[in-house]
Formats: structure tokens, C-alpha cells, sequence
């Protein structure tokens, strides 16, 4: 498969929580000749796959964008932060 190390690169940066390293990893993955269905499937969507497992493991914290020096821990958000419709 094409690109096939620079997908691993964003699944990588995902992982990482490192949003600019994503995005210049998705661009390489592009150069590269990568299917931008692979790049979601097998960079993007494993990558936050990961990141869920971990979050749920309790090996991670959930990133506060806004402020990340202060991460987010599971079960810490404010109903104005949960995604609407959800308790």
C-alpha cells in the first residue's frame, strides 16, 4: 500500500495527541501516494481507537484543548462540554 509508513506517522500523532504532527503527517501520507480512505481508516480512525483504549484503561487523560496544561480527567466534563443529546 502507498504511504503506508506515513499513515503510521498519523496514527502516531493521534496517539500522541500532537494536532499539528497530524496534520503535516496527513499531507505527507498524501505525497506519498496514500488513499485518502486509507489515511482515515488505518491513520485516523485506529489512532483514535487507540486513544479511546487508553482513556477507557485509565492510562490517559483527556486532552482540555483550551487549556492544555490542565488535561481533562474521565468523567470531569461539565454538561456544557458533552456532545448534545447525551447525558
Amino acid at each position: 500500500m502507498a504511504g503506508t509508513e506515513e499513515i503510521l506517522k498519523v496514527r502516531q500523532s493521534i496517539i500522541d495527541l500532537d494536532k499539528e504532527s497530524t496534520g503535516k503527517a496527513v499531507i505527507e501520507a498524501i505525497r506519498a501516494g496514500a488513499s485518502t480512505q486509507d489515511i482515515i481508516e488505518k491513520g485516523m480512525k485506529d489512532g483514535m481507537s487507540e486513544v479511546g483504549r487508553k482513556y477507557e484503561a485509565g492510562s490517559s487523560t483527556w486532552p482540555n484543548w483550551s487549556s492544555p496544561r490542565r488535561p481533562c480527567r474521565k468523567g470531569s466534563m461539565s454538561s456544557s462540554q458533552r456532545s448534545p443529546g447525551k447525558p
